[in-house]
This record gives structure tokens, C-alpha cells and sequence, in this order.
């Protein structure tokens, strides 16, 4: 019977890994070259799915990574297909350990920083696009929000200084935000207005709501001096009440956003160092292959990104489900853990 190396079908991520991504489908009877021994398939294995590399006793660890993602609620067989069906996490028991594995990072020097070319900012961090954005307060005012961004749609394209208007919209700020809730809010607007991708900013309200411009500029003064006092001609306020309804609304808008786009485009890319970069991550729709391509790929970068002295930011915390504890492990102080 014709062998084929494992390398062709699968991937083997970790040396102490006990199974195999199947890259693509490997049918019954296939047998596979591993290290000089023959790996016979016992029955058909999907691509992205898992193949036992060696029997797993009912019991023991499945381990993927270099660890274990789970307990086999069978015996598995050398070659068998490893899923829900033989596999559970019910019973996993994880040792939660603070900065166990904690390792101090190891700088590049200055002079092997790389560079970029950047939007510097003063009100802090360096940009890599240089925007305006048109960002609703509640989810009544979504809908002139974004007739203003699609005035301007394909407007800029091709300008080598100005990434265009963007529109940004949600369905909350109506009435039922109090307390936490609104002061959550509020973060996220003053996040996105000083955003070193943003240059300039149209807030859009209604007039009624519990987060309604006001809000947002009482808000804003406790925010640190250094962005309250960039705050002035590049952060600009319309409220649809104010203004007399939608249609006066878009056309007020509008020519604001102008205004705003007039004052963007003096902005100029520099040389910015590798260290002024914040990289955000974000789940593109995860599949089984995310965790040996993506997934370690941006993981890769965030570490070179880190030892330049930049920053990597993990905001969807649901996707650390199951690995919380590694990262426990790898924190540098228990504060952060």
C-alpha cells in the first residue's frame, strides 16, 4: 500500500502534541509516514479535524499546542478521529497559577526598532490611517449618520493623505443607560474621538437621549488636559432636534464634515518609531483552522511588536475562553493576571 508522508495531510503543531490537524480530508486505510513508523487511519478524518497520533487511553489527555485541551471519554485508537464524540472538557481540571511562567521581555535595542510612516498626534499616539468619523450618540441619530459618510463615499479614494469620512453607528444610548452602563458609553465615544486614526469628528445626536451630546462634552472634562485641549475645532457637535430634522440635519452635516476634512488633510505621515504602535486584535470568525494559521501568526507579530516596545491589545476576552489559565501563568504581576 502506497504511504504518504503525515506532512502532506496534517500538521503536527507542538512536539508533545498526541494528535494531528488533518489539513484536508484523509479517507479509511490511508496510511501515513511519521518518523519512520506507518500512522494506518481507522476511519475518515474531516479537514481541521483531529487524529490521534498514538492510542489515548479513556481518560487521559488530549494535548494540542503542547497542552491539554481535553479528556478522552473513550479508549482512541492510533489513527482514530479525535472529537466531541471521544472527547470531553467537562471533567478538565486546570491549575490556575499566577506569573508561574512569567518571562521578563527581551527589548530589541533602539537602533533595531523599525520604523513606520505614521500620523503623529498631540493628543498622544501615532496613527496609521488618518480619518474623519461621523459617530452617532444613540440609534436614533444612526440613520443621518450615515447618509452624512455616504455622501462622502469613494470621495477620497486614491489620496495619498486622507483615508476618507466613516460612519459609526450602535443601538444603544436611548434611555435605558444608567450609572455603568452610560459611563461605559461614554469610554468608548471618547475612544473612538481621540483615536490617533481619527483627525477630526462629528458627533451626531438626537437631543432627548441619556447620551446626548452634552453628556458627551460634560464627560469630556474629565478627560486628562491633553485631550480635553485638542478637543477644540476637530471635535464638532450636531444635534438632529437642533438642527430641525433629518433633512437639515445631513446637509448641517455635511458641510461640518467638510470642514472637518478641510483640517485632516493638512495632516502629514513622519518616520514614527515601531514603539508608538498599538495593535488591536479582533475574532474574524473562527474555524478550525484559526488556531494553526492566524492565530499563532498574530501571535508572532504581537511578541516582535512588544519587544519594539509597542503594545498589543486582546479585547474579546470570550476568545481566551479555556486558556485562561495559561495567560494567568504567563502574567508579570498578579494584578495583571
Amino acid at each position: 500500500m502506497n504511504e504518504t508522508p503525515l506532512s502532506e495531510k496534517a500538521i503536527i503543531i507542538h512536539s508533545e502534541d498526541n494528535v494531528a490537524i488533518a489539513k484536508t480530508a484523509i479517507g479509511l486505510g490511508t496510511v501515513l509516514r511519521l518518523n519512520g513508523t506507518r500512522l494506518a487511519v481507522t476511519q475518515t478524518v474531516q479537514p481541521g479535524h483531529k487524529i490521534a497520533l498514538r492510542s489515548i487511553s479513556k481518560g487521559q489527555a488530549v494535548i494540542r499546542y503542547g497542552q491539554v485541551i481535553g479528556v478522552a471519554t473513550e479508549d482512541i485508537p492510533r489513527g482514530g478521529t479525535v472529537h466531541v464524540h471521544n472527547m470531553t472538557i467537562d471533567t478538565l481540571r486546570r491549575q490556575y497559577e499566577n506569573c508561574v511562567a512569567y518571562k521578563p521581555v527581551d527589548f530589541f535595542p533602539e537602533s533595531a526598532i523599525p520604523k513606520f510612516q505614521g500620523y503623529v498626534r498631540h493628543w498622544g499616539g501615532a496613527g496609521t490611517r488618518n480619518y474623519v468619523a461621523v459617530l452617532s450618540t444613540v440609534i436614533c441619530s444612526s440613520h443621518p449618520t450615515n447618509l452624512i459618510g455616504r455622501h462622502f463615499e469613494n470621495m477620497f479614494e486614491g489620496n495619498a493623505n486622507f483615508d476618507g469620512v466613516i460612519s459609526i453607528t450602535h443601538q444603544e444610548g436611548c434611555g435605558g443607560e444608567k450609572g455603568e452602563d452610560i459611563a461605559q458609553l461614554m469610554r468608548i465615544y471618547h475612544g473612538i474621538m481621540y483615536h490617533p486614526n481619527v483627525a477630526g469628528v462629528l458627533v451626531l445626536g438626537l437631543g432627548c437621549e441619556e447620551s446626548n451630546v452634552e453628556c458627551v462634552q460634560g464627560c469630556s472634562s474629565g478627560l486628562p488636559l491633553k485631550l480635553q485641549s485638542n478637543t477644540k475645532d476637530r471635535v464638532r457637535y450636531l444635534t438632529i432636534q437642533g438642527a430641525g430634522g433629518t433633512t437639515r440635519t445631513v446637509q448641517q452635516g455635511i458641510k461640518i464634515v467638510e470642514e472637518l476634512v478641510e483640517k485632516a488633510r493638512t495632516y502629514h505621515r513622519s518616520e514614527v518609531s515601531a514603539s508608538k504602535m498599538m495593535l488591536g486584535l479582533n475574532c474574524g470568525g473562527s474555524d478550525a483552522y484559526s488556531g494553526i494559521s492566524a492565530n499563532p501568526a498574530l501571535g508572532r507579530a504581537s511578541d516582535l511588536l512588544v519587544k519594539c516596545g509597542g503594545t498589543t491589545v486582546l479585547p474579546e476576552t470570550p476568545e481566551i475562553y479555556g486558556a485562561e489559565h495559561l495567560l494567568m501563568r504567563g502574567a508579570s504581576t498578579p494584578k495583571a493576571a
